[in-house]
């Protein structure tokens, strides 16, 4: 007679791991407690990352992102069960850079989190009128 395997009701009296062991685990390299903490918490990424730059971002290769510098910083993190409020910082400071990288200032202005205007690009020659003129356009066009 083969071993008996324990019943799904046994198995699921086992809870999972807590963010403390697993940024314990992560922090030493356990390969198993990462793939953990990305599974536990890449929905929740994803949705954070969505709300923030919308549906045609590269959503994945953001998520990504955002678990690498979450990873290298990890021994930042001071209190492990704060873990979730920490990677939504993570990836809100990623999105807020994804917006600024693809020109898309205006949801940044929108959300509050642009802390100065942006300049129209340079031009060498334009003068004082034209430079104005290309602020100008620049504001029209972040309204619409």
């Amino acid at each position: 007679m083969p071993p008996s395997r324990p019943s799904a009701a046994v198995l699921r009296l086992v809870p999972p791991p807590g963010d403390e062991a697993l940024v314990a685990g992560a922090r030493a390299g356990d390969a198993s407690a990462r793939r953990a903490l990305v599974e536990r918490y890449a929905p929740h990424v994803a949705g954070v990352l969505h709300n923030v730059v919308g549906a045609r971002a590269p959503l994945e290769d953001l998520a990504q992102d955002v678990f690498l510098v979450g990873f290298r910083d990890l021994a930042q993190i001071r209190e492990p069960a704060a873990l979730r409020g920490w990677i939504t910082r993570v990836a809100v400071h990623r999105a807020r850079t994804h917006l600024r990288s693809t020109g898309r200032q205006r949801w940044l202005r929108y959300f509050g989190w642009l802390d100065e205007e942006p300049e129209p690009p340079a031009a060498p020659g334009l003068s004082a009128e034209d430079r104005e003129r290309a602020r100008a356009t620049y504001e029209v066009r972040d309204g619409l």
